[in-house]
């Protein structure tokens, strides 16, 4: 089963996006906050991460999360989401980091299934 972890701030989006993907067939698992999201990288070992550019302050960010999972996963595809266009800053540094898909947020659950069954076509 393809595991993937949810790293997003938003409890409510974390939770509608953990149903929908697990009714999909994936194993979820859900980090609100960056440290949480690194710790379970390293002990769960996911498939994909679909990450948030942004947490709230104190903490770290989508950017710093992507820093330090890539130090010790290189190999990890990343799903960034961002209320923020493609064009943002911070969006072109994550992609120099490794993402492999930028979704704008509001999430479309449709075109995130679709992401998600095309970055795993060869584990289905």
């Amino acid at each position: 089963m393809i595991k993937v972890l949810i790293a997003d701030d938003e409890k409510e989006i974390s939770e509608m996006l953990g149903v929908s993907l697990s009714r999909a067939g994936y194993s979820v698992l859900n980090a609100l906050d960056g440290k949480t999201a690194i710790e379970l990288t390293k002990r769960e070992k996911p498939d994909i991460i679909l990450l948030d550019l942004r947490f709230p302050k104190p903490g770290i960010d989508g950017i710093e999360v992507l820093t330090a999972i890539r130090e010790f996963n290189k190999e990890v595809k990343v799903i960034l989401t961002s209320g923020m266009g493609p064009e943002a800053k911070e969006v072109e540094k994550a992609q120099g980091l490794g993402v492999s898909k930028f979704l704008p947020k509001p999430l479309n659950i449709a075109e995130l299934k679709e992401t998600l069954r095309e970055m795993t076509e060869d584990k289905h």
